[in-house]
């Protein structure tokens, strides 16, 4: 999925209400993302914006972007490390759910923020393996305790994406075993 104008929109919404400037941002990015409404890799659209500092991870390497694998642990050196971590269509395509969200809360820094756009259940068919019911969205917000700092449902034709924005509050994830209770479409 690549960042559309309305996650565009809300993400610069998101860092405005967090009191943050472009300026004070360490941002990681999962996957390496396209913007659409720059036509051009959001790694440039973050550079431009002068970040502090911008990593991306993904599988593929490309675009100067981390090569790890989301199903296993990031490496030491990126735990607590960033104060904004994205996940704009990445996690419905890693098959172990349990690590890739792992990986978003060990990469944020408390009072950080994690900003998701994920696609509930009978929306983009056949895109990616997992799908996020809004059940989902509240059950891992109430485990982990996190604070919710925004929360949309970004319409469009039979390809809707909850956009929403978890503030992490404590080091530490839940169990894989607490984990799994909370309800993931397949």
């Amino acid at each position: 999925m690549a960042i559309i104008a309305e996650i565009d929109r809300l993400e610069q919404i998101v860092i405005e209400k967090s009191c943050l400037t472009w300026e004070d941002v360490k941002i990681c990015e999962l996957g390496n993302q396209y913007n659409s409404v720059y036509k051009k890799a959001a790694k440039k659209i973050y550079m431009e914006r002068n970040v502090v500092e911008h990593i991306s991870i993904d599988l593929n390497g490309k675009d100067g972007s981390i090569k790890l694998d989301l199903c296993k642990p990031i490496t030491e050196d990126l735990v607590g490390r960033f104060n904004v971590v994205t996940n704009y269509g990445t996690t419905e395509h890693v098959d172990n759910q349990y690590q890739v969200f792992k990986n978003i809360n060990d990469a944020c820094c408390i009072n950080g923020i994690m900003i998701h756009a994920l696609i509930p259940p009978k929306n983009w068919i056949k895109h990616g393996k997992y799908h996020y019911p809004m059940k989902f969205v509240e059950d891992i917000s109430i485990r982990c305790e996190y604070s919710i700092d925004l929360l949309e449902i970004i319409h469009r034709k039979k390809k809707n994406l909850i956009f929403v924005v978890y503030r992490k509050q404590k080091n530490g994830f839940i169990t894989n075993s607490e984990f799994k209770k909370i309800p993931i479409v397949k």
